[in-house]
C-alpha cells in the first residue's frame, strides 16, 4: 500500500478546496463579525496614518513615525483605486472592506503556501493538506484575516520567501534566492520581525555555492548591496528606528532602553506551546518526531524528508524569536509566522505517525500476518493521534463557531445606529464601550458616548438619569444584570428594547434596557454646520405665566465634536402676533461655567438651567419659547438641523407659552 505516491490530482484538488473553504470562511466571519462602519483598533491607527502621509507626504511627527511602511503603501494603493470607482460617494467604510477583502485573498495564499512548505518537507501531501488545514482553521490567523491588518500579507509574503528558498536549493537556482530575498523584503517591510528572512538567501548561496565561487559571487554580491541599500533607507531615510506606534503600546515601551535587553526570552516559549495546544501538541510532535526517524531508517516511499530545510525553518523560527523576545509578553497574533511554522512541524509528525503505523502493517503483511493486521497499527495510530490532536481543533473549531455566529455586539452597535439616528449615552456592563469607541467615525461623526461598569445594580437608576444615560446595556460576561436578572425594582424603570440571548450568538449575551431620559420633554437637534452640538431637551416649570414671573428652564446638550467657539445660549419669548419680545436672555451654557470652547467631545453632557424674568409689562397672549446659539466673537448664529440633518433654521421653537392677567 502506497497511500501518498498515487497521482497527485486528488492532492491538488483537496488542497484547492482546503484554500477555498479558508477563504469563505473568513468571508463569512467578516460579514457577520465586523459591520462596515467597526474599525478595529489597529485600523483606527492605520486610517489615520495612511491620510496623514497622503496630506504630509511623512510620517515624521505622527504616532506611526517609523511604522512599516509596506501595509500602509497597501492601503493607500487600495484607498485610490476606491477612490477611482467611488468617485464622490466613497467613504471611509468603503476602503476599509475593500482592505479586508483582499485580506482574505492573502490568507487564502497564506493557507496554500503553508500546504506546499510541508509537501515540501516531508514529501508527503497528507501532511501538506493537514497543514493546509490549520492555517485554515488557525483561531489568530482567521480573525486578522477579516481585518485591515498586515498579518494577512506579512504570513504570505513570510511563506513564499520560505517556500522559494526551500525549492531553490537541489540545483542551486539564483533567481529563486534573489526571489526569496525580495519577498522576504517585502515581508519585514510589513512587519520588522521577519527580517531573518532577509539574511537566509545568502546563508543558502553561502552553503551550496561555496565551491562554485564564480557563479554564486555576483549573485551573492548584489544581494548583499540590495540588503544594504535597504537597512540604510530604512535607518536614514525612513528612520525606522523612530518607531513609537501607539502610547502604550509594546514598540513604546523598549524605546528609550539604553541596551539590549531579552524581555521575554525565558516564557515565551510556554505561551507559545499553549497557543499550540499545549501538552497534546508536544505529544503528537515527540511521536512524530521518532516515527519520522523510523521512516526515514526504513527509507519508506511513503515520506521523503528534507532534513536541512527543516533546519532552515527552524532557524528562521529561533530568529524571529530573538527578536520577539526584545519585547514583554505582546499578542499571539504578532507571533503568526512561528505558530503557522510550529502547525507545520504537526503536520509533518502527524502524517509521520500514520505512515508508520502503515509501514508497520505493511512489514506483518510480507512476514504473512492475517491481512486485518494491515489496518490494525494505522487505527491505533490515528486513534491516539485524534485523541491528542482533538483538543487543539475542539478549541480552534470552537473560535471559529464564534466567529462566524453573529456577535450580539456588532448587532447592538448595527441596532443603535440604525435607531437612534440622534446618538445617545449608554452605560454598559463589561466591554461594549471599546466597541463604541473605535467604531466611532467610520462613517459617520462621533454620536455616542459609551462608558462602563461593573453592574447595572452599582447605582439606582436614578443615578444613570443624572448623568445623562438613556440606556443601560447587560452583558452576561460580568457579574451584574444576569446574576440577578428578575430584580423587580430594576424592570420597573428599564424597559428592554433589545434582547441577544440564546445559543444562536456568539460572544456575550446583550439585552439592552431604555430608560426614562432626565429632561422633561426629550427633543432632539444638531446644533453647527458640523453638527458639532447635540440638544437633547428639555424641562420647562410651567406654560402658563403672569407678566412678572420668572420661567424656570433647564437646557440639555452633548458635545459630539470639539469646538473652539465661544457659543452664547439665546432665549426669546415672542408674540408673533404683536412682535412682542417680552423676555429675553442671552449667557454661554450653565451660566458660564461649562462654556463651549471647553467641550471636548464624546457626548459630554451639560445641564444648562436658566431663570428668564417676564416682563412687567407684558401684554397677555400667546408667546413663542426659541431658543438658540450665535458665536460671540462673529455674531453669527449657528445653524441647526433635524436628526436626518435637514436645515430647521437659526433658531427653533421649544414650546408655546401663555401670559394672562
Amino acid at each position: 500500500m502506497k497511500l501518498d505516491r498515487t497521482k497527485k490530482g486528488p492532492w491538488v484538488t483537496a488542497l484547492g478546496i482546503i484554500v477555498v473553504a479558508a477563504g469563505v470562511l473568513r468571508l463569512i466571519g467578516l460579514w457577520n463579525g465586523l459591520p462596515r462602519y467597526l474599525l478595529g483598533r489597529d485600523e483606527t491607527d492605520y486610517y489615520r496614518w495612511t491620510i496623514y502621509f497622503q496630506q504630509h507626504g511623512t510620517l515624521a511627527g505622527s504616532e506611526g513615525e517609523g511604522y512599516p511602511p509596506a501595509l500602509l503603501a497597501l492601503l493607500i494603493g487600495e484607498q485610490k483605486i476606491v477612490n477611482l470607482f467611488r468617485s464622490q460617494a466613497v467613504q471611509v467604510g468603503d476602503h476599509f472592506l475593500a482592505a479586508r477583502l483582499v485580506n482574505v485573498m492573502f490568507a487564502c495564499g497564506g493557507t496554500l503556501l503553508g500546504g506546499l512548505i510541508a509537501r515540501r518537507l516531508s514529501g508527503s501531501w497528507l501532511a501538506g493538506l493537514a497543514a493546509a488545514g490549520y492555517l485554515a482553521l488557525q483561531p489568530e490567523f482567521v480573525e486578522e484575516s477579516r481585518l485591515a491588518t498586515a498579518q494577512p500579507p506579512w504570513i504570505m509574503f513570510s511563506l513564499l520567501s520560505l517556500w522559494l528558498l526551500l525549492i531553490a536549493r537541489e540545483p542551486l537556482n539564483y533567481r529563486l534566492l534573489m526571489a526569496a530575498f525580495i519577498t522576504g523584503a517585502i515581508s519585514m517591510l510589513f512587519k520588522y520581525q521577519t527580517a531573518p528572512l532577509l539574511v537566509m538567501p545568502l546563508l543558502v548561496m553561502a552553503r551550496h555555492g561555496y565551491r562554485d565561487i564564480r557563479r554564486t559571487a555576483p549573485p551573492f554580491a548584489v544581494t548583499t548591496i540590495l540588503l544594504a541599500a535597504l537597512l540604510t533607507w530604512l535607518y536614514f531615510g525612513y528612520q525606522a528606528t523612530e518607531i513609537v506606534n501607539t502610547p502604550g503600546s509594546a514598540t513604546a515601551a523598549i524605546v528609550g532602553r539604553t541596551s539590549l535587553e531579552l524581555m521575554s526570552f525565558g516564557n515565551s516559549w510556554y505561551r507559545l506551546l499553549q497557543e499550540m495546544g499545549g501538552i497534546p501538541y508536544a505529544v503528537v510532535l515527540g511521536i512524530g518526531s521518532i516515527a519520522s526517524i523510523a521512516l526515514w531508517r526504513m527509507k519508506s516511499p511513503h515520506m521523503k524528508f528534507d532534513w536541512e530545510g527543516l533546519g532552515w525553518l527552524a532557524i528562521f523560527i529561533f530568529g524571529f524569536y530573538l527578536i520577539m523576545s526584545v519585547f514583554w509578553e505582546v499578542a499571539m497574533s504578532k507571533w503568526l509566522p512561528v505558530l503557522n511554522l510550529l502547525g507545520v512541524y504537526w503536520a509533518i509528525a502527524a502524517a509521520a505517525i500514520a505512515y508508520a503505523a502503515l509501514a508497520f502493517g505493511e512489514r506483518l503483511t510480507k512476514a504473512r500476518r492475517p491481512r486485518w493486521t494491515i489496518y490494525m497499527p494505522v487505527g491505533i495510530a490515528a486513534a491516539i493521534a485524534a485523541y491528542f490532536a482533538w483538543p487543539i481543533a475542539d478549541r480552534d473549531l470552537l473560535s471559529i463557531q464564534d466567529r462566524i455566529r453573529p456577535n450580539p455586539m456588532t448587532i447592538s452597535m448595527d441596532w443603535f445606529y440604525a435607531n437612534l439616528p440622534q446618538g445617545a449615552r449608554i452605560m454598559a456592563e463589561g466591554n461594549l464601550k471599546y466597541l463604541f469607541y473605535v467604531g466611532s467615525g467610520f462613517t459617520r461623526p462621533t454620536q455616542f458616548h459609551a462608558s462602563s461598569t461593573a453592574s447595572l445594580y452599582s447605582e439606582p437608576i436614578s443615578a444613570f438619569q443624572d448623568q445623562g444615560y438613556e440606556y443601560l446595556v447587560a452583558d452576561s460576561s460580568s457579574q451584574g444584570f444576569f446574576a440577578d436578572p428578575n430584580n423587580a425594582e430594576f424592570l420597573s424603570a428599564a424597559e428592554p428594547v433589545l434582547t441577544l440571548t440564546g445559543n444562536d450568538y456568539a460572544g456575550p449575551q446583550l439585552i439592552v434596557f431604555r430608560i426614562p431620559p432626565r429632561q422633561q420633554f426629550a427633543r432632539y437637534l444638531w446644533f453647527g454646520s458640523a453638527h458639532e452640538i447635540s440638544f437633547r431637551g428639555f424641562d420647562l416649570s410651567s406654560t402658563t405665566l403672569k407678566p412678572g414671573a420668572t420661567l424656570d428652564l433647564v437646557l440639555y446638550w452633548m458635545s459630539v465634536q470639539p469646538t473652539t467657539a465661544n457659543n452664547i445660549v439665546f432665549i426669546h419669548l415672542w408674540n408673533e402676533a404683536t412682535n412682542i419680545l417680552a423676555a429675553s436672555q442671552d449667557n454661554p451654557p450653565n451660566h458660564g461655567n461649562s462654556p463651549t470652547w471647553q467641550w471636548i467631545g464624546d457626548m459630554q453632557f451639560f445641564i444648562d438651567g436658566h431663570q428668564i424674568q417676564i416682563s412687567d409689562e407684558a401684554p397677555p397672549g400667546e408667546y413663542s419659547l426659541r431658543i438658540g446659539m450665535y458665536d460671540a466673537d462673529t455674531r453669527q448664529r449657528l445653524p441647526i438641523a433635524g436628526v436626518d440633518g435637514t436645515g430647521v433654521g437659526n433658531y427653533v421653537e421649544l414650546a408655546k407659552v401663555t401670559i394672562q392677567k
